[in-house]
């Protein structure tokens, strides 16, 4: 899916690129409403590698904008080794843990 926005229905001509922020020039008034579209296919993101060298082999997962990692504060041993299947063009295939918690 390509990632689009809109401001009151009028489509915007850059849709803007991954890592950077979309611009939307204009005068806005009140009511005004903005439409975004965001490919929401899950995929692995590597750790940047750093100063923190025991960070360099975790990923996140993505989903849109949003990222999920593990983290120290939940429990759990963040260091032991998660083994996430991905399909052939990167994407994480997800299933709810509870369907019927979903909203249509």
């Amino acid at each position: 899916m390509e990632r689009r926005y809109s401001a009151d229905r009028q489509r915007t001509p850059d849709p803007g690129y991954p890592g950077t922020y979309a611009t939307i020039d204009r005068t806005w008034a009140a009511g005004d409403v903005v439409d975004l579209k965001l490919a929401m296919r899950c995929r692995l993101f590597p750790a940047p590698h750093g100063s923190n060298r025991g960070g360099d082999n975790f990923v996140a997962l993505m989903r849109g904008p949003q990222v999920f990692s593990r983290d120290l504060r939940l429990g759990g041993n963040i260091h032991e080794p998660v083994d996430i299947q991905t399909l052939p063009d990167g994407s994480v295939p997800l299933k709810p843990s509870n369907p019927s918690r979903l909203l249509n």
